[in-house]
């Protein structure tokens, strides 16, 4: 049990260290996302591209052909790693309440 729990500990304690350094190395770009988010209150996919640059690889999105069309004034919101429309967040949580 002592070698378990030591070697539990090593782990936390290595990726604490991990997480410190990412967060140092991208200050820069987490203090301009902060900003972002004080004077707009809310962030968009463009916002973060703009931030942090396109992902190394983009994910498909098995369900987009079955996504309304957004219009060219709405813009996208993200919700985890999907994109939703303002109607299908208020779809998905119309469907959710009605389950409670």
């Amino acid at each position: 049990a002592e070698l378990i729990d030591s070697e539990i500990s090593s782990i936390i304690e290595e990726q604490y260290q991990r997480a410190i350094q990412i967060l140092e190395t991208h200050k820069d770009k987490l203090t301009e996302l902060a900003e972002v988010l004080l004077e707009k209150e809310v962030i968009f996919k463009d916002n973060l591209e703009k931030i942090f640059g396109k992902r190394a690889f983009e994910k498909e999105e098995p369900l987009e052909s079955l996504k309304a069309p957004r219009t060219a004034d709405e813009p996208e919101i993200i919700q985890g790693d999907v994109k939703l429309t303002s109607e299908e967040i208020l779809e998905e949580k119309l469907n959710n309440d009605s389950v409670k």
